[in-house]
């Protein structure tokens, strides 16, 4: 279980004029988790700023500008005992003589370390004396030479092998506005935009698809080469040529034979809306988040269908009536047969995995404070200010698939991979009060 890292670092940092900024860094890492053939690997970083503000004379209407770039390497190496098979002790085979078992892994003498080469760049403004201010963002990422335990088949004597598994690309932007539609002696309003959005893309990998985490019923995430990292696999509903879901001969849902992409795990993109008002000695600030895209499997919602603890099993009259599913025979005739209650729930487990994969978008009421700072006689006062607020955090979200969960707390609070919801928690309002004393 010991580790070691020898390294050397340098940092140089220099500017001209208060205008032109660079900054370079370097690493060298000597691992002793690597084979000695690859145990040493470099990772330098430089990035560059302008303050154009400074440079040329802009416009009245622009107070401020800058632009930045960067470029970074970086390497990791891997955990102990990946390169050289060995065995471990588990038992004593009697007092004196100890039982030893090999790894189910085959090590990789030949390893090498990862590396994530990145770019990013950006710019700064501020306008019309500052009421107006932009930043914005663009980055890319590759990654390559991931190291991961590949599945193999168990003739082989392993069930997993330790490869430099392939190349992941990552791409986004950030973006912030923020503007100051009124500022007066006695009031004044601050709003700002943040946007930001991730897209990932799996390069090249040793296998056409790589199983990243399995649940424990239904579905599981994967890799495909060519398509994104982090997607939901399970079955899926049979569609007929105009998009209209199959229906059996029994009334029930028809699925797919195997596992295919159900979804995605990660957003199109996220962000918030801040807005903060100040009349006179009273202050109010108010935030929102967003998510759109992205989709989680959730297990509680099979096990709510499938035992009748949702409300939904029972919507519409279900379970005195029954329910016609939506959808088609395959002949093209429009279902008309009715399947129990029970019926209904019970294929949320025993049918498609779809049905239980819900969309992960939400806006959320994140935050809102208010509160009075108390004007005070300068002579007298021991405090240089007094302020004192109460909050709400968490106080209401639109836009689930379902509101028996919130699709933040999918990540945060289940304690499962993400994308896998089981079990989660249900989202808490919090409520406080502050008083912040300045000498």
């Amino acid at each position: 279980s010991k580790k070691e890292i020898q390294s050397v670092f340098f940092s140089g940092t220099f500017g001209y004029k208060n205008m032109l900024f660079l900054d370079i860094t370097g690493r060298n890492d000597w691992s002793s988790t690597l084979p000695r053939s690859n145990r040493s690997y470099f990772y330098p970083s430089v990035s560059l700023s302008g303050i154009v503000s400074e440079m040329i004379k802009l416009p009245e209407w622009m107070t401020y500008w800058k632009v930045r770039g960067s470029w970074a390497k970086v390497g990791n190496d891997t955990d102990p005992y990946q390169v050289i098979n060995t065995m471990t002790q588990y038992t004593h085979v009697d007092p004196s003589t100890p039982g030893y078992v090999v790894s189910n892994t085959l090590k990789n003498e030949n390893l090498k370390p990862e590396s994530t080469n990145s770019f990013e760049a950006g710019l700064e403004l501020s306008l019309f004396d500052n009421r107006v201010s932009l930043e914005a963002t663009v980055y890319a990422s590759q990654t390559k030479d991931q190291i991961v335990p590949l599945s193999v088949s168990g003739t082989t004597g392993y069930t997993f092998r330790v490869v430099n598994g392939g190349v992941i690309e990552n791409k986004g932007m950030e973006l912030m506005v923020k503007v100051l539609p009124i500022r007066s002696r006695t009031f004044t309003w601050e709003t700002a935009l943040t946007l930001a959005s991730n897209k990932n893309k799996v390069k090249e990998m040793v296998v056409d698809y790589y199983r990243i985490a399995t649940a424990p019923f239904k579905v599981e995430i994967g890799a495909m080469k060519g398509e994104a990292y982090g997607v939901i696999m399970g079955t899926d509903y049979k569609y007929d040529k105009n998009g209209n879901k199959l229906i059996d001969a029994e009334g029930r849902y028809m699925y797919t034979d195997g596992n295919v992409n159900l979804g995605s795990i990660f957003p199109d993109f996220t962000g918030g809306w801040s807005n903060t008002f100040r009349l006179g000695n009273i202050d109010l600030s108010v935030l929102l988040d967003f998510s759109k895209g992205g989709h989680y499997f959730s297990t509680s919602y099979l096990w709510g269908m499938y035992s009748g603890m949702l409300e939904e099993s029972a919507a519409n009259g279900i379970r005195e009536n029954g329910i016609v599913l939506e959808g088609v025979h395959e002949d093209g005739t429009p279902n008309t047969t009715k399947i129990s209650a029970k019926q209904y729930g019970n294929d949320h487990n025993s049918g498609p995995a779809a049905q239980n994969v819900l969309r992960s978008d939400y806006i959320k009421l994140r935050e809102i404070n208010i509160g009075y700072t108390i004007p005070l006689k300068k002579k007298d006062a021991f405090f240089k200010a007094v302020r004192v607020s109460a909050y709400g955090r968490n106080l209401a979200v639109w836009g689930p698939d379902t509101k028996h969960f919130d699709p933040e707390m999918i990540v945060t609070g289940s304690g499962n991979i993400q994308g896998i919801e089981g079990g989660a928690l249900p989202s808490v309002a919090n409520f406080g009060f502050n008083v912040n004393l300045k000498f």
